[in-house]
């Protein structure tokens, strides 16, 4: 069976979440708090819950995406993984259906926008999702959301001042020609409100890259400080994998882009 999807179909979609038994995974890059309360109100409290979403602090800033969702999904034991390049909205109930559509996990994308997607059971096409979803989920691109994270967001969310004009600096696009430029992932609330937000390894490595004059670095533009963070921890004598470690925890919070091959984008201006 496959059915085309054209109209509002929050209630299609409800009905799935409840008539599920085992488990419900999601890819959407961006998710609202109010559809998450109905979702684990209709489901089953033994099933399974998975979402990849695109974790990105400009979303929340933005609020196109809610941290209370995020906050939400943890608190009722789902899972949450970031995975930065995701655009993809699917849909998949007991590995059994699923629905991929242009649709959001908001309320404007189940109720409101002509949204145009299929609904399937058929078995063969529900395999080859399902095992998209699972290379996507496993990914090394893919970080694990942790409500470290998660507050670690909200403290610079919550430090931004009320009425706070960013002057917009001029930005080196080195090594940018070749990346597309979307204004809605770029952080605007002021590297204050980030500073004040970090602290021990993650802000020493904050620091660093914003001595990085370039809007897309490599490692190697971080290795260059090893020396400096030599002498914040002298004790520590494996500098590079700390640097890697942060990097991948700056990643996961949607502060910089992994873009392969050892280089990353900044995600703040």
């Amino acid at each position: 069976m496959i059915e085309i999807i054209n109209k509002p179909w929050e209630n299609k979609f409800l009905q799935y979440v409840f008539e599920t038994k085992n488990s419900i995974k999601i890819c959407s890059p961006f998710v609202k708090y109010k559809v998450l309360k109905k979702i684990f109100k209709y489901k089953s409290k033994k099933v399974n819950f998975d979402l990849i979403t695109n974790f990105n602090i400009a979303h929340f800033y933005k609020r196109a995406s809610d941290l209370e969702a995020m906050r939400y999904i943890l608190e009722k034991n789902g899972r949450i993984k970031n995975y930065q390049n995701l655009h993809a909205k699917i849909y998949i109930f007991d590995e059994r259906s699923v629905v991929i559509t242009s649709a959001n996990l908001t309320n404007s994308g189940l109720t409101k926008n002509y949204e145009y997607g299929i609904l399937s059971d058929e078995p063969n096409l529900v395999k080859k999702v399902c095992e998209d979803f699972d290379l996507i989920y496993q990914s090394e691109l893919s970080g694990e959301i942790t409500n470290e994270i998660i507050e670690t967001i909200d403290r610079i969310l919550n430090n931004i001042p009320q009425e706070k004009k960013i002057k917009l600096p001029e930005i080196n696009l080195i090594g940018f020609q070749d990346e597309e430029v979307y204004q809605d992932d770029l952080f605007t609330g002021g590297i204050e409100s980030i500073k004040k937000s970090l602290s021990g390894w993650k802000l020493a490595i904050f620091n660093q890259l914003n001595k990085i004059n370039k809007f897309v670095f490599e490692l190697s533009d971080v290795y260059k400080y090893k020396p400096d963070l030599q002498k914040i921890y002298p004790e520590n004598h494996n500098i590079e994998a700390k640097i890697r470690q942060q990097l991948q925890f700056l990643r996961d919070m949607g502060l910089i882009k992994f873009l392969g091959k050892g280089r990353y984008k900044k995600l703040w201006i």
